[in-house]
């Protein structure tokens, strides 16, 4: 990899995070409704809604509110709540690892249902594992995530008691059992449905290398089936699958808000949620420039990823 290509990368980086932050901010700019208005409520006087106004700096040009916003932002203010007044920042960072750790801890158990299925299917097309992993994966696919964390619930928490039914608990405050104990129920939904469309992913993605002379002539050398899998056949196809793991990571992030809410846990996904319902716009465009950021740190680390399993990928 060039120092001028993660220059380049990284510049690109930026540029997409500077379109989806004036997005954002014209999102709530041209929302019906004075957010002044929306602090004092409907009763208050036009004259304490524009001295409010100009507390919050909304005379000024628009331009120059979003400049002034940009440059909070970069120094980790995002501003105040419209609804509570509070800092954003202090409401918003809390909500950060919680969401991280569910979206990591749901593609590790995608990947653990993903990679066996998939290698085993691959490995004798059209066997009957091969047509059970394609039974497990389209029941995966189709079974709803909500629908799926509420027969955990019902089956782990009411029925037999062995985990809690929802709620979040750091490290430091329950220890490991409890951080373990909270994030695998939802982990595992989130889990399940991501790692039954990786499935037909791995095994496409092994097809198309199982086939080509190289393996059939380490498979002619007398090498072990394990060996030729795991020295010619998985590196090989390392590439097309950690894309497609990037891009669940990618999909985990943006669309786990429902396991959150079903499961109680104190997520970017809800939080943008419950800031859309009570109308708190600032809180929903700090939740999704953070949730863009973090979309764009995956992305950019699978693309740093090739290089690293495959030398002859050549970075212009």
């Amino acid at each position: 990899m060039t120092l001028s290509y993660l220059v380049r990368r990284l510049g690109s980086v930026a540029l997409v995070l500077l379109g989806i932050s004036v997005l954002t901010f014209l999102l709530v700019q041209f929302i019906p409704g004075d957010p002044a208005r929306v602090v004092l409520g409907v009763q208050a006087s036009d004259e304490a809604v524009a001295q409010l106004r100009a507390q919050m700096g909304l005379d000024a040009p628009l331009y120059v509110q979003f400049f002034r916003w940009l440059f909070g932002v970069l120094h980790g203010d995002f501003g105040r709540s419209l609804v509570t007044g509070a800092p954003i920042t202090g409401i918003v960072a809390p909500r950060v690892l919680p969401t991280v750790t569910l979206a990591l801890a749901a593609l590790l158990i995608g990947l653990a249902l993903a990679l066996p299925l998939g290698i085993a299917g691959a490995l004798r097309p059209g066997s009957k594992r091969d047509l059970g992993a394609g039974l497990l994966s389209q029941l995966g696919v189709s079974v709803p995530d909500f629908w799926l964390g509420i027969m955990l619930i019902y089956l782990f928490s009411e029925r037999l008691g062995w985990l809690p039914s929802s709620g979040y608990q750091g490290l430091a405050e329950g220890g490991l059992a409890g951080w373990a104990g909270h994030l695998l129920l939802p982990a595992v939904t989130a889990g399940v449905v991501s790692g039954a469309i990786m499935i037909r992913f791995v095994r496409s993605a092994l097809l198309d290398v199982i086939g080509l002379d190289y393996v059939r002539t380490a498979r002619a050398k007398g090498l072990r089936a394990g060996e030729v899998m795991t020295r010619h056949v998985l590196r090989n196809a390392a590439i097309p699958i950690v894309t497609v793991v990037g891009l669940q990571l990618a999909t985990l992030l943006s669309q786990i808000v429902v396991v959150e809410i079903v499961f109680a846990w104190p997520g970017l996904g809800r939080l943008a949620l419950e800031a859309t319902l009570n109308r708190d716009y600032s809180i929903l465009q700090a939740s999704v420039l953070l949730t863009a950021v973090i979309y764009s740190a995956s992305s950019l680390l699978t693309d740093l990823l090739y290089g690293a399993l495959d030398p002859r990928v050549q970075y212009g």
